[in-house]
């Protein structure tokens, strides 16, 4: 992971409390512009996320994630491929894992904890919650599902030589029909800021 800043990091705030950053390494190809021309999300491709979440490898499951230019929603993105589905058929359909799901919400958040809490560079981090609903459509292969997250809606809380970083509500995961296919709440992550996860929760 790549944990240098420079002069050229881009900042924005959201509020009084929470700035988004984007270190300089990443800006190649950073921006999305919209058919006005304005700059509209800065998308992140799988190459990016890889830098950030190197630990997840195979299992780095978003394929993109765009950031409005203010920094109030990140939206990650997931086309379901079949092998994302292998040996998880109903009714002849195979169809995407609550767990991968969860799985997506929680890379969703680190990528997010890496862009709001520089401090928390270089730290080991690991899911401790994470609950699932299912709703009344399927993930099935092909389907475009995508998940926003409010950073307004990420609490922080520090103790001794670790962060626990909470999402309490509910994060919607929608189709490309723009249908709620399913539900993710209480999110929490743990960092190290020792790079000791034997620490006790």
């Amino acid at each position: 992971m790549n944990n240098a800043t420079s002069p050229g990091d881009t900042f924005f705030q959201v509020d009084d409390q929470l700035t988004i950053f984007f270190p300089d390494w990443m800006k190649v190809g950073l921006t999305r512009k919209n058919q006005d021309g304005q700059l509209e999300f800065f998308h992140l491709d799988k190459h990016k996320l890889k830098s950030i979440l190197p630990h997840r490898g195979p299992m780095l499951l978003l394929d993109s994630i765009d950031i409005d230019t203010t920094g109030k929603f990140f939206l990650g993105n997931l086309k379901v491929r079949e092998e994302m589905c292998e040996n998880h058929v109903i009714g002849n359909v195979p169809i995407l894992r609550g767990v991968d799901t969860q799985e997506i919400a929680a890379q969703l958040l680190g990528v997010f904890v890496y862009l709001a809490f520089p401090d928390l560079h270089g730290g080991a981090c690991k899911l401790k919650k994470c609950s699932f609903e299912a709703g009344s459509y399927s993930i099935a292969v092909g389907d475009q599902i995508s998940i926003k997250l409010a950073p307004t809606d990420v609490h922080r809380t520090t103790s001794k030589g670790k962060d626990l970083i909470s999402v309490p509500g509910y994060l919607f995961v929608r189709n490309q029909d723009n249908k709620v296919v399913c539900k993710v709440k209480d999110i929490q992550l743990v960092v190290y800021r020792t790079n000791n996860v034997q620490s006790q929760d």
